[in-house]
């Protein structure tokens, strides 16, 4: 751990296409033990832009700790996932 992260809350990125999953989620997240902030997106190519700081996602977090849905629209969490694997 760097002192960057010590501290800190753990940044979560959540792609979850279903909002009522994503509630759920957040919710238990929320009761857990370890302090977070959660940042949702909504489909495939909106957590690419994300992950690559695009757009409107320029000034993103970088995540510590991703939780995908793998049946999203737009670009499955399985193309999303390949594309994680082969980026830096």
């Amino acid at each position: 751990m760097t002192q960057n992260t010590v501290g800190r809350p753990m940044e979560i990125l959540l792609i979850e296409d279903s909002l009522e999953d994503a509630r759920m989620t957040i919710e238990a997240l929320k009761q857990g033990q370890v302090p977070s902030r959660v940042s949702l997106v909504r489909d495939g190519e909106e957590a690419i832009r994300f992950l690559h700081r695009m757009d409107i996602y320029a000034r993103a977090p970088r995540p510590d700790l991703v939780l995908l849905d793998l049946k999203l629209p737009k670009k499955s969490g399985r193309k999303v996932l390949e594309e994680i694997r082969g980026s830096e």
